[in-house]
């Protein structure tokens, strides 16, 4: 017998398209609240040459100067966070762009399926295990410094059992899967309906 779960067992019908958004919307959260990664951005800017917050609007139409953002948002996020996803160095940009000139970032509240699901997640119980995932491939491979798999299994397993009932009991093998999984899922290009042929 076969132990392990696919992905279909472990998520029933979800699409990897719907999964990205769910892992997405919750990976970015994190991202926007993290105090190293605003740094970074600011100091992108400054490097960057936007000094003035008054001149702000105004240089944003500034094709050489987004241009320049772009490279030092894709040097960090590859170089220093070791992630190489393009829609992530999108959405520092815009991060980048919400912090400095104001506005929202990340509200996915008319992204389709994000709303729909968000009703109905009492029921169904996989978009939290996407979530969950996300969060903790955060934690482990962008939070600076990163939470070990061990503390996050931990954390993972205090809650669903007592010490005394299972002395043995590793978990780190579960959040070393849901990790993997949530990468997976983040690595994903979602087509919209304008790119689709």
């Amino acid at each position: 017998m076969n132990d392990s779960l696919s992905v279909d067992t472990m998520y029933g019908d979800f699409s990897d398209q719907q999964r990205h958004l769910y892992a997405k919307h919750e990976l970015m959260r994190h991202v926007a609240e993290d105090p190293s990664i605003n740094a970074a951005l600011k100091r992108i800017a400054k490097q960057s040459g936007i000094a003035a917050v008054a001149k702000l609007e105004s240089s944003w139409s500034n094709l050489p100067l987004q241009v320049s953002i772009g490279q030092h948002i894709v040097a960090y996020a590859e170089n220093e966070l070791k992630i190489t996803w393009q829609w992530f160095a999108k959405e520092l940009y815009l991060l980048l762009k919400a912090r400095l000139i104001g506005g929202v970032f990340g509200d996915y509240t008319n992204t389709p399926g994000i709303a729909q699901e968000d009703t109905r997640r009492r029921q169904l119980p996989d978009a939290d295990i996407v979530r969950r995932n996300a969060v903790w491939f955060y934690r482990n491979r962008i939070k600076r410094p990163p939470d070990s798999l061990a503390a996050l299994a931990r954390e993972y397993h205090q809650p669903r059992h007592l010490p005394k009932n299972c002395p043995n009991c590793d978990d780190r093998k579960t959040v070393r899967d849901a990790i993997h999984e949530a990468e997976r899922v983040l690595a994903l290009t979602v087509m919209n309906k304008e790119s689709q042929p």
